[in-house]
């Protein structure tokens, strides 16, 4: 393998150490490459974890059913959220996805956006239920990595659930490709499930990214039923080679060790992905129920440490 060698070109590439080995991640082109070979000693592995969502605020304009997100007046300040990921930046962090509520609420996106992807090499990322896309795009250029737009069912399916007519949202869906590559996140659940097969379509006709199955969650478990978890497995394990598709870590356990899922991640998890909410609580997933209060103008890389060391 061989990198860039400009200055420009390499200042794109990070790099992270853990139990795996050497982590490279580029993220213009969302490369990542794996050194295995590499030994790094414990001492030396990356404090921050590699990925760490965010949700800048509670509120959504939208009611979905299955929705587990709080709904209070709950958002946090782009100061603290762009000196947040300064420092994440700095120990190992490859990503910042926000979400929420609906992140594009927040009166600072845009400008949160560009600090994070002008001052740290961090990619960001978001998703969204995309009906605000229209009037924020032309803001988010080049400040977005990945865009992850939620899609419950297809047609008449998604307006029940949603209550927004299916073609605004493939409108929407259409803006989001012209920002930044794109992924369709997927709520599967009794309803949805029989419209896999239409949802791949769709994703391999538009050019998205992946699809991203997130089975629907109850008090911050899988809630599906045995027989659609069997029923989810099948359809994984016949489409994974001909459509881009993905299943959330929380659904691991519902599919059995012959489907393929996500990339195995480092034996210590809590290494890979971290969660704060709108209340600023740092979480180990953002099902869990409690975590560690951040404090005014502490440092995240303390706040990290504290929680790791209290769930070890």
């Amino acid at each position: 393998m061989s990198l860039p060698a400009s200055p420009r070109e390499s200042a794109r590439w990070r790099s992270r150490t853990g139990p795996l080995g050497l982590h490279l991640f580029n993220r213009v082109t969302g490369t990542n490459v794996l050194l295995d070979e590499v030994r790094c000693p414990v001492e030396g592995w990356s404090r921050a974890p590699r990925s760490l969502s965010i949700a800048l605020l509670d509120a959504c304009d939208l009611s979905c059913s299955f929705c587990y997100a709080p709904k209070t007046v709950n958002r946090l300040g782009a100061a603290e959220v762009l000196a947040w990921t300064r420092e994440l930046s700095e120990n190992g962090t490859f990503n910042i996805g926000f979400g929420g509520g609906e992140p594009t609420l927040h009166p600072d996106f845009a400008r949160i956006c560009r600090d994070i992807s002008v001052e740290t090499g961090v990619a960001v990322s978001f998703t969204t239920h995309g009906y605000h896309l229209p009037k924020v795009a032309g803001s988010l250029h080049g400040s977005v990595n990945f865009i992850r737009v939620s899609m419950d069912g297809v047609g008449p399916t998604y307006e029940r659930i949603r209550r927004r007519p299916f073609d605004q949202f493939l409108a929407a869906l259409q803006v989001a490709l012209t920002v930044s590559p794109v992924g369709v996140n997927y709520v599967v659940n009794a309803d949805t499930l029989s419209e896999l097969d239409d949802a791949a379509d769709l994703v391999l006709r538009l050019g998205v990214r992946e699809l991203l199955l997130l089975p629907q969650m109850d008090g911050g478990v899988p809630s599906l039923s045995a027989e659609h978890a069997a029923r989810l497995s099948s359809w994984v394990a016949e489409n994974h080679r001909h459509v881009p598709v993905r299943v959330s870590a929380m659904a691991m356990g519902l599919l059995g060790e012959d489907v393929p899922v996500l990339p195995v991640d480092e034996p210590d998890s809590r290494r890979q992905y971290l969660h704060i909410d709108a209340a600023r609580t740092l979480k180990t997933c953002s099902h869990a129920s409690s975590g560690y209060q951040i404090a005014a103008g502490e440092s995240i890389m303390d706040a990290i440490d504290k929680i790791l060391r209290s769930t070890q």
